[in-house]
Protein backbone atom coordinates (compact mmCIF):
# COMPACT_ATOMS: atom_id res chain seq x y z
CA UNK A 1 0.00 0.00 0.00
CA UNK A 2 1.28 3.45 -0.88
CA UNK A 3 1.88 5.37 2.34
CA UNK A 4 -0.06 8.43 1.11
CA UNK A 5 -3.20 6.29 1.21
CA UNK A 6 -2.76 6.07 4.98
CA UNK A 7 -3.40 9.79 5.50
CA UNK A 8 -7.12 9.44 6.32
CA UNK A 9 -6.27 6.70 8.81
CA UNK A 10 -3.60 8.89 10.40
CA UNK A 11 -6.13 11.69 10.84
CA UNK A 12 -8.60 9.22 12.35
CA UNK A 13 -5.92 7.84 14.68
CA UNK A 14 -4.90 11.29 15.88
CA UNK A 15 -8.51 12.24 16.58
CA UNK A 16 -9.11 9.01 18.55
CA UNK A 17 -5.91 9.56 20.53
CA UNK A 18 -6.70 13.21 21.27
CA UNK A 19 -10.33 12.51 22.21
CA UNK A 20 -9.49 9.35 24.13
CA UNK A 21 -12.58 7.76 22.63
CA UNK A 22 -13.65 6.05 19.43
CA UNK A 23 -17.18 7.38 19.92
CA UNK A 24 -16.13 11.04 20.34
CA UNK A 25 -13.72 10.82 17.42
CA UNK A 26 -16.37 9.24 15.21
CA UNK A 27 -18.80 12.03 16.02
CA UNK A 28 -16.24 14.75 15.27
CA UNK A 29 -15.18 13.08 12.03
CA UNK A 30 -18.74 12.38 10.89
CA UNK A 31 -18.08 8.64 10.76
CA UNK A 32 -19.54 5.58 12.43
CA UNK A 33 -17.72 4.15 15.43
CA UNK A 34 -17.29 0.94 13.45
CA UNK A 35 -15.62 2.74 10.53
CA UNK A 36 -13.24 4.49 12.93
CA UNK A 37 -12.36 1.19 14.59
CA UNK A 38 -11.76 -0.46 11.20
CA UNK A 39 -9.43 2.35 10.11
CA UNK A 40 -7.39 2.05 13.30
CA UNK A 41 -7.20 -1.73 12.95
CA UNK A 42 -6.02 -1.44 9.32
CA UNK A 43 -3.48 1.26 10.24
CA UNK A 44 -2.04 -0.86 13.03
CA UNK A 45 -1.87 -3.87 10.70
CA UNK A 46 -0.18 -1.86 7.96
CA UNK A 47 2.38 -0.41 10.39
CA UNK A 48 2.83 -3.66 12.26
CA UNK A 49 2.55 -1.99 15.64
CA UNK A 50 -0.15 -1.43 18.24
CA UNK A 51 -1.00 2.27 18.57
CA UNK A 52 -3.83 2.09 21.08
CA UNK A 53 -4.48 -0.17 24.05
CA UNK A 54 -8.18 -0.90 24.29
CA UNK A 55 -9.98 -2.21 27.35
CA UNK A 56 -13.43 -2.05 28.92
CA UNK A 57 -12.58 1.22 30.69
CA UNK A 58 -11.47 3.02 27.55
CA UNK A 59 -8.23 3.34 25.68
CA UNK A 60 -4.70 4.59 26.09
CA UNK A 61 -2.01 5.47 23.59
CA UNK A 62 1.01 3.18 23.39
CA UNK A 63 4.58 4.47 23.23
CA UNK A 64 4.58 3.93 19.46
CA UNK A 65 1.22 5.68 19.28
CA UNK A 66 2.59 8.70 21.16
CA UNK A 67 5.44 9.01 18.67
CA UNK A 68 3.08 8.76 15.72
CA UNK A 69 0.66 11.23 17.31
CA UNK A 70 3.41 13.86 17.54
CA UNK A 71 4.11 13.43 13.83
CA UNK A 72 0.40 13.56 13.01
CA UNK A 73 0.10 16.86 14.89
CA UNK A 74 3.00 18.27 12.83
CA UNK A 75 1.35 17.01 9.66
CA UNK A 76 -1.98 18.55 10.62
CA UNK A 77 -0.23 21.85 11.33
CA UNK A 78 1.38 21.81 7.90
CA UNK A 79 -1.93 21.07 6.18
CA UNK A 80 -3.67 23.84 8.15
CA UNK A 81 -0.89 26.27 7.21
CA UNK A 82 -1.12 25.33 3.52
CA UNK A 83 -4.86 26.03 3.45
CA UNK A 84 -4.41 29.27 5.42
CA UNK A 85 -1.76 30.51 2.97
CA UNK A 86 -3.90 29.52 0.01
CA UNK A 87 -6.91 31.39 1.39
CA UNK A 88 -4.73 34.42 2.17
CA UNK A 89 -3.30 34.55 -1.36
CA UNK A 90 -6.77 34.05 -2.84
CA UNK A 91 -8.07 37.04 -0.84
CA UNK A 92 -5.13 39.14 -2.04
CA UNK A 93 -5.93 38.30 -5.70
CA UNK A 94 -9.63 39.16 -5.19
CA UNK A 95 -8.81 42.60 -3.78
CA UNK A 96 -6.29 43.61 -6.43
Amino acid sequence: MTKIKLLPSLITFSEVALQGSFTKAAKLLGMSKSAVSQQITRLEAELGVQLLKRNTRGLSVTTAGEKLLKRCELLKGQVDMAFFELAKSRRRVCFQ
